[in-house]
């Protein structure tokens, strides 16, 4: 289960790098065992293009946990970035940070950190 966690991060560092996501393309696939990290799968499902933008944004509407919002927002905002849809990203990071109801997750302070610190 935590196979896909790893995913999750070693693509958003490649796409946030320019590198392609060797890890997800050599080991993600639908309908594999994610347990309760269902928001990581929702991201690699947008990564891999098995679910649109669209879709992906409806299931983050649908999210009622912040901790869960964090990771899946942060990551469909990476997306979005990558996919040259700048303001949906910035718009997305935004929205991640206004969820703080929980003990602060990576999802969170990557979020945080693209809104305060300075571009390279």
């Amino acid at each position: 289960e935590m196979g896909i966690a790893a995913m999750y991060w070693n693509t958003l560092a490649a796409l946030k790098a320019g590198r392609e996501p060797e890890l997800m393309k050599q080991s993600y696939y639908v309908g594999m065992k994610v347990g309760h990290h269902t928001a990581y799968d929702a991201v690699m499902m947008l990564a891999t293009d098995h679910a649109t933008m669209e879709e992906t944004l409806q299931k983050l509407k649908a999210v009622n946990e912040d901790l869960e919002y964090a990771m899946m927002g942060y990551g469909t905002a990476m997306i979005a970035r990558q996919r040259g849809l700048d303001e949906l990203c910035g718009d997305l990071l935004y929205t991640v940070v206004k969820h703080d109801s929980f003990w602060i997750g990576y999802g969170y302070i990557a979020a945080w950190n693209e809104i305060h610190l300075p571009k390279k």
